[in-house]
């Protein structure tokens, strides 16, 4: 990944969910992500059922602004059903059902980095 900070948007199939699904929600999360004017980039897949793309963190309120498009994004979806961010090696889990639950705790997470 380029300069700056990166957070890792994985998306799990399974339970149902195929990886073309999550390609495809991928795609369109990276989309949004672009209408915000954030940079993303794909991240070299291994094997094990899950998709995923990264996200700078560049510039004033991109923490935010990550936040409410990933919220958006995963309050609208059936599926994926799961979806683990990892910033500098840390990783964090959320589901659309605990989404609003955990919202504090993913800025915490993307902010204290």
């Amino acid at each position: 990944m380029g300069e700056g900070r990166w957070v890792e948007v994985r998306a799990t199939a399974g339970h149902g969910v195929d990886e073309k699904k999550c390609v495809k929600a991928l795609q369109q999360l990276r989309k949004e992500f672009a209408g915000e004017e954030l940079p993303t980039q794909d991240v070299v897949e291994p094997s094990d059922g899950t998709v995923a793309i990264a996200v700078a963190l560049m510039g004033t309120g991109a923490e935010q602004t990550v936040l409410a498009v990933l919220g958006d994004w995963i309050r609208r979806r059936k599926n994926p059903g799961t979806v683990t961010l990892t910033l500098e090696g840390d990783s964090i889990e959320v589901d659309r059902p605990t989404y609003d639950d955990r919202e504090r705790e993913l800025a915490a997470f993307l902010t204290t980095h």
